[in-house]
């Protein structure tokens, strides 16, 4: 606990104003792989589900996800079992990356104006390279800014390893030297949220992991409990 109370006072140090933000949005993607921007000649995977959660005052507001029409033959076998998301899901239930994208990019644009942060799990390595490649192959140009988010993978990976900011280090480079860092540390979302008892506290089905939407709750709810345990 004390490793996770050091590491999170240094974290709010670095944060707008000095102080953890009380009103975020968090989000998380599925996708049909892991490659966002691949070799030329080669497929790139997509987003097939997109979920956020609207906080305010460090509570939930609203909470959605959207399954993303995608062609048939999208999803391999290994995405598959990871998310549950099937071709005949997208077909049924996704909306066109036309119709929902644009509304995706003015709630991003809205929180920025608001000058509130992104939130997300893994989101330096995985989220905010995979939403900023595609949402350009659809003709957004917009991506994640260093120090405008929180990656609360990193920061328990970090607490683990019992690193903290040092010097001037901004949080996108700290984010960034944790996740080059190679360790034994495990941070994945179920694995966290288990390590700090989120899932009981909340009594979380965590069988609905890696649904976009669910996935949100949780992040936020980790993030709280952090905050909590460094007592801010």
């Amino acid at each position: 606990m004390d490793a996770i109370r050091n590491l999170v006072g240094r974290i709010a140090e670095r944060c707008p104003a000095g102080r953890l933000p009380e009103s975020y949005l968090v989000f998380d993607l599925e996708t049909s792989g892991f490659r966002h921007s691949p070799p030329q000649g080669q497929k790139a995977d997509v987003i097939v589900q997109f979920g956020v959660a609207v906080i305010q005052n460090r509570q939930l507001y609203e909470k959605m996800a959207v399954y993303i029409k995608r062609p048939p033959g999208t999803m391999s076998e290994g995405a598959m079992r990871v998310t549950g998301i099937t071709d005949e899901i997208l077909a049924q239930k996704g909306v066109e990356p036309a119709e929902i994208y644009p509304k995706l990019v003015n709630l991003f644009e809205l929180y920025r104006s608001s000058q509130c942060m992104y939130m997300g799990h893994n989101m330096v390595a995985f989220d905010a390279p995979f939403l900023a490649a595609d949402f350009k192959r659809h003709g957004h140009d917009f991506r994640i800014s260093p120090n405008e988010y929180l990656d609360t993978g990193m920061m328990f990976k970090a607490a683990q390893l019992r690193y903290t900011p040092s010097g001037r280090e901004d949080l996108h480079k700290f984010f960034c030297r944790i996740k080059d860092t190679r360790s034994r540390a495990k941070w994945n979302l179920t694995l966290a949220s288990q390590m700090l008892g989120v899932d009981k506290k909340n009594s979380l089905d965590m069988s609905s992991a890696h649904d976009a939407g669910f996935d949100c709750l949780v992040t936020h709810l980790l993030f709280e409990e952090m905050r909590t345990l460094a007592g801010l």
